[in-house]
């Protein structure tokens, strides 16, 4: 069975809040049953913890949906503009960690979308449409076998050293991509080394 990855998820105006605070502002999620539920521990949320995000002056939301579209919004940052071209390396850095099943005979998978956003006037936003970008997302409506169970966003601020090996990078921009591994230790991205900006999500485990 050919590999593919769906959002299933949809997450709708969840807030990014510095600190590891989780905030949850109007969320709406799909339920799916899962075909199987071991998987590593997602990894840690780790720092140090920069101050470019205030809460309360800072804002942002993660967006996903079962159409392969993928979306983060960040405003308020205190963090110089970047050069505005793609894969230099001063570009916010956001990674969407995840476990997804896909049925008996793919069993369940670890993955990382790894993806970066131009900073202008403290503002970042990252549109990634991942079936234009060679992922394996295939959208759902046809009863996919393929459903996500655990989600976690975190956001880093500019890192030019960190190059994770990516399993799909995308076609416009080969420092952004997916990540997919069989279930067990490890198959998420690693950490870059800058300062964690801000995280949200939701974990079952």
């Amino acid at each position: 069975m050919r590999r593919r990855l769906l959002i299933a998820c949809s997450v709708v105006g969840m807030v990014l809040v510095a600190r590891g605070v989780v905030l949850a502002d109007k969320t709406m999620s799909s339920l799916a049953n899962p075909q199987a539920l071991a998987g590593a521990t997602m990894p840690a949320i780790t720092g140090p913890i920069g101050a470019s995000f205030v809460n309360g002056t800072s804002k942002g939301q993660v967006k996903s949906d079962n159409k392969c579209n993928f979306q983060v919004k960040l405003s308020g940052l205190a963090l110089a503009d970047s050069d505005q071209t793609p894969g230099t390396g001063d570009e916010v850095i956001c990674i969407a960690d995840f476990h997804i099943t896909m049925g008996a005979a793919n069993s369940n998978l670890n993955g990382s979308l790894v993806t970066r956003g131009e900073i202008s006037s403290g503002k970042v936003s990252i549109k990634v449409a991942l079936a234009a970008q060679g992922a394996p997302c295939v959208p759902t409506g046809g009863g996919s076998d393929t459903q996500q169970y655990d989600a976690r966003l975190t956001c880093y601020e500019p890192d030019p050293a960190y190059a994770p090996a990516f399993t799909f990078p995308f076609t416009s921009d080969p420092t952004q991509g997916l990540i997919l591994a069989a279930a067990g230790p490890g198959g998420f991205a690693p950490r870059p080394a800058s300062n964690l900006i801000a995280v949200a999500g939701s974990n079952s485990q």
